[in-house]
């Protein structure tokens, strides 16, 4: 399980950087339709993640299935990268939309402490998110 935990955080560290980008340019250009333009990016968080979900599902249980030491059970496997990876990189966007949004409210600049937050937060979720579920999926309850 380990060997799959660099893509998890990182796919969802990616995800959050891009959408803070986008929520830090409507802050600063006062666009409107932030309302919109964050449903669109959690829309988009959501879809990405399905579909580089069912991409990693595949690739892991190829992966785990060739792989001698991963055989014992590469279809749980695969179900754990692929579920966690999309539910990661769809409560991406809302964390790194949510932060800024917060710091802004207390008149906090979200452009320089956005980042540690939200790189933080959204590690301990990832693989909260990962373990959690195989956790469960092993039966380790």
């Amino acid at each position: 399980m380990v060997i799959f935990q660099p893509l998890i955080s990182g796919s969802a560290g990616n995800v959050a950087t891009q959408t803070l980008a986008v929520t830090l340019k409507m802050f600063s250009t006062n666009e409107k339709g932030f309302i919109k333009n964050s449903l669109r990016e959690i829309l988009t968080g959501m879809l990405n993640g399905l579909v580089i979900g069912l991409i990693a599902f595949g690739t892991t249980f190829a992966f785990a299935t060739f792989n001698a030491s991963l055989a014992i059970q590469p279809l749980k496997i695969a179900f754990v990268v692929g579920i966690s990876l999309w539910l990661t990189i769809f409560i991406a966007p809302i964390i790194a939309i949510t932060i800024p949004s917060i710091l802004r409210l207390f008149k906090i600049d979200p452009a320089v402490a956005s980042g540690p937050f939200i790189t933080t937060l959204i590690d301990v979720t990832a693989l909260s998110i990962y373990f959690g579920l195989a956790t469960f999926i092993f039966g380790g309850f």
